[in-house]
């Protein structure tokens, strides 16, 4: 689990399912997107999602907006304190 990974879990009725997360600590941010990848560096992020409209979309911060475009959702996440890369995570899955 480095980056952005995809795992698999059982639900309710033991069916399989999947999700998308993250997993940065300690220099894996590098892996999803383009950063100064090292823990003494420090930036606030913006993180915005695009998932299908089933889908469940997960960050460090609250939801400020969630737009539907075509058969999509474009999920804005409030703006983080500074802090490392490796700080940052999200999921999107049907949780």
């Amino acid at each position: 689990m480095r980056g952005f990974y995809r795992s698999s879990y059982k639900d309710a009725d033991g069916r399989e399912c999947y999700l998308v997360a993250t997993q940065f600590e300690s220099t894996y941010a590098r892996l999803a997107f383009p950063c100064w990848d090292e823990p003494i560096y420090k930036a606030k992020f913006d993180v915005t999602l695009i998932v299908d409209e089933g889908l469940t979309a997960l960050s460090n911060m609250n939801v400020i907006s969630e737009t539907k475009v075509d058969n999509k959702k474009v999920v804005k996440f409030a703006t983080t304190p500074l802090m490392s890369t490796y700080l940052v995570a999200f999921a999107v899955g049907q949780l």
